[in-house]
């Protein structure tokens, strides 16, 4: 079986974050990790056709024989329909198609298998560890439970890791997407996470775009500012603590536009009742 190495041209490159790969802690590189219990985790599987090369059924979507290339994307994660559209231009694809995403929830040492729609083959994800930074991670690639190409990857939390891989010229293209959720602050007493089984997320029901600032389009300023929101009971959003900024006055006219923003209040799914729950929220900046 012909089996060869491919790279994310633009998208992969290896970003300045560092963890010793000590399986079961929570040390390394950047402050430790205070009040989580665990890592969220989003992962995303495509497979991309040359041209010409249409996937004839669902069961076709990947093929045995991946190797796969570890790398951590860039500073500012493009959306799914971004993403797509760029490994799709990158390699000269027809067609990249993605699998409907998992929401995984690890800790240090422990392991989750994500089947694919593609038969037999399945995406094992092992959490090395974690700290507020970033995470590292064992990726490997089942074809009916045997082994067939395994890596190790560290990501920024809050951007998106990518491994690709391919079965030969013929066959289709293979990407693994790891998008580790960035740290939230503890809640305080009262205050829930929507990552809570007992939590019926909150529902955006009202939005305000933010204002680009005139300064950062000028600069050719682009990219992405997170933030920690807490909403209360009356699907309002009480406060707003930055956890990524954006320059040239990015980060205040997110902020601006966020605290305008109303919701369907989350809820206790045993009683009903609306509470108080801190969530991120991602705003993007993109130049035309």
């Amino acid at each position: 079986m012909n089996r060869s190495i491919i790279a994310v041209v633009g998208l992969i490159g290896l970003a300045g974050v560092c963890l010793s790969a000590r399986a079961g802690g929570s040390g390394g590189s950047g402050p430790s990790v205070s009040g989580e219990p665990g890592l969220p985790l989003k992962v995303t599987v495509l497979a991309g056709f040359p041209s010409g090369e249409e996937p004839a059924a669902a069961t076709q979507l990947l093929v045995p024989g991946v190797v796969l290339v570890p790398g951590v994307a860039p500073a500012t994660s493009p959306t799914a329909e971004d993403l797509v559209e760029r490994l799709r231009a990158t390699f000269g694809l027809a067609s990249v198609e993605a699998s409907p995403s998992a929401s995984l929830f690890l800790r240090p040492g422990q392991e989750e298998t994500v089947n694919t729609s593609a038969g037999k083959i399945d995406v094992r994800i092992k959490l090395i560890q974690y700290t507020v930074p970033a995470a590292a991670f064992e990726v490997t690639i089942l074809d009916d439970a045997v082994k067939i190409g395994e890596a190790k990857l560290i990501v920024e939390r809050g951007n998106q890791g990518i491994m690709g891989g391919r079965n030969g010229p013929a066959a289709p293209y293979f990407f693994v997407v790891l998008e580790p959720q960035i740290a939230l602050p503890p809640p305080a007493s009262g205050i829930h996470r929507t990552d809570e089984a007992d939590i019926v997320p909150p529902k955006l029901i009202h939005s305000v775009n933010p204002q680009y600032p005139e300064d950062a389009r000028k600069a050719g300023v682009a990219g992405t500012v997170i933030v920690a929101a807490l909403i209360n009971e009356y699907g309002s959003v009480e406060n707003v603590q930055v956890l990524r900024p954006l320059e040239k006055g990015c980060t205040e006219a997110a902020v601006a536009a966020v605290k305008q923003w109303r919701y369907e209040p989350a809820r206790s799914r045993a009683t009903g009742k609306p509470v108080r729950v801190l969530f991120t929220v991602t705003i993007a900046f993109r130049l035309d």
